[in-house]
């Protein structure tokens, strides 16, 4: 076990990720990707940082690409670093908060020619307040997800209106996500707004693809990156 564990330290996360990836992952591309980073448990020591990796997984939760961070840099233009060399034409992407960019929104539409699925949080707190704003009684349709794991129950509620004047790049619809969660252990309830915004109009993203792409998000966090903390 210490060979493996010594042979594991010595690879480069992207170059074995590249031998991993699928064999039309680069020439096809994927129809949604979620992108999101974590430091890996046990790899900080006396004299180095713990290796924060950026992941990018696909909708069949396969890594289609992966970087470690530099120490003196972060995720931001990470993403896209480990994005640029994969042809993700008319995929899907989604990040969290952190990568809520307008730089982020130009690279991704204009030139990957793909699209973006966003969250909003109070690190922009313009864009926050003018998703929350937004006449959410007008939004009849209601998306329902639940499921159970790492110790609670967890309900989300999604609308989506169109939103054309955001005043964030190419954004043209939100989302409103109410997310309420139980701990199965002490019984304790929480409730929590997401808002997420995307490029893609009402005609080619409905409700309920955007509920698949919030939810496909979250399944980089809940069987990837899970184990890395």
């Amino acid at each position: 076990m210490d060979t493996v564990r010594r042979i594991i330290e010595q690879l480069h996360p992207d170059g074995l990720s590249g031998l991993l990836r699928p064999v039309d992952a680069e020439r096809a591309g994927p129809t949604r990707l979620a992108a999101d980073g974590k430091s890996a448990r046990g790899s900080r020591t006396r004299t180095r940082t713990a290796a924060h990796l950026l992941a990018v997984i696909d909708q069949d939760s396969q890594v289609v690409a992966q970087l470690r961070v530099p120490d003196k840099s972060n995720e931001i233009p990470c993403l896209r670093e480990v994005l640029a060399p994969l042809d993700i034409e008319d995929a899907l992407v989604s990040a969290d908060a952190l990568h809520t960019q307008t730089e982020t929104a130009r690279f991704l539409v204009e030139e990957k020619k793909a699209h973006y699925l966003l969250t909003v949080k109070l690190n922009q707190p313009t864009l926050y307040d003018s998703c929350r704003r937004l006449p959410w009684r007008k939004a009849t349709v209601k998306c329902y997800d639940r499921n159970v794991g790492h110790g609670r129950k967890e309900t989300r509620v999604l609308q989506v209106l169109t939103a054309s004047h955001l005043h964030f790049l190419y954004a043209r619809q939100a989302a409103r996500v109410i997310r309420h969660r139980t701990d199965t252990t002490t019984g304790k309830r929480t409730r929590e707004t997401v808002y997420v915004i995307t490029d893609l109009p009402s005609r080619k993203a409905k409700p309920q693809d955007i509920a698949l792409g919030v939810r496909e998000h979250w399944k980089i966090e809940n069987k990837i990156h899970y184990v890395r903390l």
